[in-house]
């Protein structure tokens, strides 16, 4: 045996593989919360409850407060709600969950690559691997992850991932063993319930098996060692479609045609993806991406070229560089599932590349590894030039106007100005309506920016205008509970109580076990004064959620106006004991007097 194998892992190695990234993406520890962060996060009561755990496993409703955001990835509210208890309703807690979770990543890629490129003498070079593992571990898209609270699925997806596939690959050079494939087996179930694209696993395992296992992907032995990773991913949709009545690719439906589909994501993965890797500066969330509707677009030739190309020469490394050929393939593999021809909402998201980006620096250290000097020169320029673009990527994610303005400068859809438009509100409201009218001209029938410019009017002074707009949304959306939802407190906000309570009612109907339209259903038929109407609804609320907001006030509230006043009473000092609310006090004090009068 080698001195190099009875060696442990160079602890500069290691603790560069730690310390770089901490120190790389400090800055993005504070940044605010931002896109499904305000649903999944910020907005969301399960993450306020740590208790019962198990039941993110049984209700993909714990994802998220926005019904139509609703997804089946369990370990991402079961972590973050961990988060809560821990450390609060911390930004820095939340941000530092993520990091540490990529941190796991980066040492699991750097493990996997050493066995990857182990030898019969023993494990391959610390040097290569930790080279890979700590471009992709600095690089900007890394950075997403942790920038994006609630991408934290996509990083807890990879860490499962990468150690599942490292647990497999030691198996396959030590043996296998009971214990191994349970290990394997269940770090694979993990990553699936962290975020489905990890049931592409199976493939990258037979990836595996043709480049550096039997070499046989027709085999019945190379099949024996993949059906149990297939049965794993068949099990968790089996669990979610039958045992759950749920798919997350309900919520993912559009009207685009996968061959169009497929012909845009071409043309993406090389004047989007590939460019990021080398020019980060301009990556932003929301990118305005042409859809590509014939096959003969120059860009898809361009991306078909590259793909096929990239595959042929996979098969030209298979025997003289295995390791190089496993990485090209599975680089491809985990873009399969966001980025082939299943039609998603988004054309393009930044984050979509974080998995395939760590086997993309495989296939690079491999095929650098014996430049020798020119390849360290090459790793270290390299580490210099991703680690000042993630460091300018952070300042990008600080606030929403920071975010937003990124985005529309480099090239948005609407959604991005619309998010730029309800940034300025309040801050600059010219700039806030200027956006938001620019989203409605590039999707006329956008009902989150009919929505908010509604809202605008209405602040401004504009009630007719802006509830003209609020209910053209409804019209778009008849079906849309949130659409009827905001119609409802814009009549409040101009006094139209009982119209506003008709409304809330409505959008609760559409949605009944939604928390948040239930409350407002309360609240606003409160305001209607129609006491009775609010208590049997907030009675609902609390029996679900017992600390609810200000719940227990509109219930003491209710009771007060119905007479019920020794009710009100328990009521009212019930919420005081959690909350200091001088109205409440006064209320109670009235209620007091009435009973002892």
């Amino acid at each position: 045996m080698s001195a190099e194998r009875q060696t442990p892992p160079p602890f500069l190695v290691i603790a560069a593989l730690v310390v770089l990234p901490v120190l790389v993406f400090f800055g993005a520890l504070d940044n605010e919360f931002h896109l499904d962060d305000l649903y999944r996060v910020d907005g969301n009561p399960e993450v306020e409850q740590l208790h019962p755990m198990g039941r993110h496993f049984v209700d993909a409703g714990t994802s998220s407060s926005l019904t139509r955001l609703h997804q089946y990835r369990p370990m991402l509210p079961l972590t973050l709600s961990i988060n809560h208890a821990i450390a609060g309703h911390s930004l820095i807690g939340y941000h530092l969950g993520n990091l540490l979770a990529h941190i796991i990543s980066v040492l699991l890629l750097y493990r996997l690559v050493r066995e990857l490129t182990a030898g019969p003498t023993g494990l391959g070079s610390p040097w290569l691997a930790g080279g890979a593992a700590l471009l992709w571990g600095v690089h900007p898209v890394s950075g997403v992850p942790i920038n994006y609270i609630c991408a934290r699925d996509l990083a807890l997806m990879q860490t499962f991932l990468l150690g599942s596939l490292l647990v497999y690959v030691r198996m396959r050079r030590r043996g296998d063993s009971a214990l191994g494939w349970a290990a394997t087996l269940l770090l694979m179930a993990l990553s699936c319930l962290s975020k489905t694209n990890a049931v592409a696993l199976p493939l990258v395992v037979l990836a595996y098996e043709m480049c550096l296992g039997t070499g046989r992907p027709f085999a019945l032995a190379t099949w024996k060692r993949v059906l149990p990773f297939a049965a794993v991913s068949a099990g968790f949709f089996a669990w979610t479609r039958l045992g759950l009545g749920f798919s997350d690719l309900e919520s993912l439906k559009t009207e685009r045609e996968s061959l169009e589909y497929a012909l845009t994501q071409l043309s993406v993965h090389v004047g989007h993806y590939l460019r990021n890797v080398v020019w980060p500066f301009e990556m932003r969330p929301l990118p305005y991406i042409e859809l590509v509707t014939s096959p003969t677009d120059t860009m898809a030739l361009i991306g078909a070229a590259v793909v096929l190309g990239s595959l042929y020469l996979a098969w030209r490394l298979r025997h003289a560089a295995p390791v190089a050929s496993f990485g090209i393939l599975a680089y491809w593999l985990m873009f399969a599932p966001t980025s082939s021809v299943l039609p998603f909402r988004y054309l393009a998201t930044d984050y979509r590349a974080y998995s395939s980006l760590a086997f993309l620096f495989v296939v690079g250290g491999v095929l650098f590894a014996r430049s020798g000097r020119i390849a360290g020169a090459l790793a270290v320029a390299l580490l210099g030039w991703f680690g000042w673009a993630s460091h300018l990527q952070n300042g990008v994610w600080q606030d929403e106007i920071s975010l937003w303005s990124q985005s529309v400068k480099y090239g948005a859809e609407e959604t991005a100005h619309l998010n730029l438009g309800r940034a300025y509100r309040g801050v600059d409201d010219v700039l806030a309506r200027e956006h938001l009218e620019k989203a409605i001209e590039l999707e006329p029938t956008f009902v989150l920016a009919f929505i908010n410019l509604g809202l605008l009017d209405i602040a401004e002074g504009h009630a007719e205008t802006g509830l003209a707009r609020v209910k053209r949304a409804t019209e778009f959306r008849p079906e849309w509970p949130d659409a009827w939802h905001w119609y409802a407190r814009a009549l409040q906000d101009v006094g139209k109580f009982g119209e506003g309570a008709d409304t809330s009612v409505h959008a609760l109907k559409l949605d009944p076990s939604n928390i948040e339209l239930m409350y407002f259903a309360a609240f606003h038929l409160m305001r209607a004064d129609r006491f009775a109407e609010s208590l049997g609804i907030v009675d609902r609320l609390l029996k679900l959620r017992p600390d609810y907001l200000d719940s227990r006030f509109i219930r003491a509230w209710n009771l007060h106006n119905l007479n019920r006043l020794q009710e009100a009473v328990d009521e009212y000092r019930l919420y005081l004991q959690d909350h200091e609310d001088v109205q409440a006090e006064k209320n109670l004090e009235i209620a007091l007097e009435k009973l002892a009068g």
